[in-house]
């Protein structure tokens, strides 16, 4: 009797394939501010439009990695064609998690954008890890507007489990998170503001704030959304740079699970700075997000660029 074929030799005939969608509606203000509320983001460029106007940008923005979150089922993901013979040729259906986020921000999205994205399964490989083979599908996005502008592109890695995880399960990594050398943003992670999370970005993944849902998959609880830490990261070093610096790319390596009643820590240090192309100061920082215990979550680097000074303030 043959062999139940494996991840990857379903979906290795998609790599290359091209998908686009094009949003029914456009951004608007008050999503935008919802997603800044969520993840504890008080900068008056997101919800003041007076404030706003005095700025650079001139008008409302939105936090650099909403792009990137809203309804990004429809906007990225295995293609449904190969979702369905997924489902036709295997037995299971294999659980998939964040792996790593490359964010690029080519300019902000605003209100009013029509999100228009470009995604291709670009990369497929496998590994073995502690619950055995895992399978990495890497996709390629590109998110223009309605003017036909790039506003930013990304590339994400999902890792394909072969097999639910141990019952009640944590997860995690053992390293420890090293002491932060800038402001550290200190928050209790709740089940609420996972599903405000998941509500704002459209994004209704049960094992996000149904911890029974989750448990059925074998994980601890309801866990976060990564990209929810990775927004933090990015609320923080703008916050480092006094609310002055856009966020221009943010790599993101998912380390650990976050539950309800967890305290996360953000924090981080800076590795460089250089003159930028637009003639300001380009900061690199290392960031990580660490739990109670000290262990690392989510591991990554940000890049800022801060206007000179004597130019309009990006934030307040």
């Amino acid at each position: 009797m043959p062999s139940e074929p494996s991840i990857l030799s379903v979906l290795q005939p998609f790599i290359g394939q091209t998908t686009h969608y094009t949003e029914p509606f456009p951004i608007d203000s008050g999503m935008i501010r919802r997603f800044a509320e969520v993840i504890g983001d008080e900068n008056p460029l997101y919800f003041d439009d007076a404030h706003a106007r005095t700025t650079s940008f001139g008008g409302i923005v939105a936090p650099p990695t909403l792009l990137f979150e809203w309804n990004h089922h429809e906007h990225g993901g295995i293609p449904a064609a190969a979702s369905e013979e997924m489902r036709r040729r295997l037995s299971y259906r294999p659980a998939t998690v964040r792996g790593v986020n490359e964010f690029t921000i080519t300019q902000p999205l605003r209100p009013g954008d029509v999100i228009t994205s470009r995604s291709v399964l670009s990369d497929l490989y496998v590994k073995d890890g502690r619950t055995g083979t895992l399978t990495f599908i890497v996709f390629e996005i590109a998110y223009t507007n309605q003017q036909g502008q790039l506003l930013g592109e990304t590339r994400d890695t999902f890792i394909a489990l072969p097999r639910p995880q141990e019952a009640a399960a944590r997860g995690g990594t053992a390293d420890l998170a090293p002491p932060g050398e800038l402001t550290e943003l200190v928050t209790e992670l709740s089940v609420e503001q996972f599903a405000r999370y998941a509500a704002v970005c459209w994004d209704f993944a049960a094992i996000h704030y149904d911890s029974v849902a989750a448990q059925a998959q074998g994980y601890y609880a309801a866990y976060a959304d990564g990209p929810m830490v990775t927004a933090m990261l990015a609320r923080q070093v703008s916050e480092w740079t006094g609310r002055r610096g856009l966020v221009k790319r943010l790599e993101a390596s998912y380390r650990g699970m976050m539950f309800p009643g967890d305290t996360l820590t953000c924090s981080g240090r800076l590795l460089s700075e250089r003159d930028d192309e637009e003639g300001g100061r380009l900061s690199e920082y290392e960031v990580w997000a660490a739990n109670q215990d000290g262990r690392g979550v989510v591991r990554g680097t940000a890049f800022v660029s801060v206007p000179s000074a004597g130019t309009d303030a990006i934030g307040d």
